[in-house]
């Protein structure tokens, strides 16, 4: 999949230098650093859950976007698609696009220590 980054001039120099250094090119160190980010996030999350109490684990696999966020998340996805978000609305747009990927993590991650302790034994009995 490819997509387009706008870096700061300072993020950009410093990626760039990297780069440079260990002879790879900017979109390889750009993948790696968010790979990297992303595997330390999901084992720290991992371990929080590990010793989380079976009622706050049930909680995790059901975890839900509050509806409010839920709607303006849907009607701003829409308008995207339009092309007719202003500044602020994309920057409301990103908000919760990242609120929701952290509750997606957070739920799945949920829903396998659900399982690993028998406390459900498939999605479906989830609410």
């Amino acid at each position: 999949m490819q997509t387009t980054v706008n870096l700061s001039e300072n993020a950009y120099q410093y990626v760039s230098g990297i780069a440079q250094m260990t002879e790879r090119t900017i979109d390889e160190v750009i993948e790696e650093t968010f790979e990297n980010r992303f595997e330390k996030e999901v084992e720290m999350l991992k371990k929080s859950v590990a010793i989380s109490s079976d009622k706050e684990v049930l909680a995790l696999a059901n975890l839900q976007m509050p509806e409010k966020q839920s709607s303006r998340l849907s009607l701003l996805l829409a308008k995207n698609g339009e092309g007719k978000l202003n500044d602020g609305e994309k920057v409301k747009l990103n908000e919760l696009m990242q609120i929701n990927r952290l509750n997606d993590l957070r739920k799945a991650i949920g829903i396998v220590e659900a399982m690993k302790r028998g406390l459900v034994k498939s999605v479906e009995e989830l609410a």
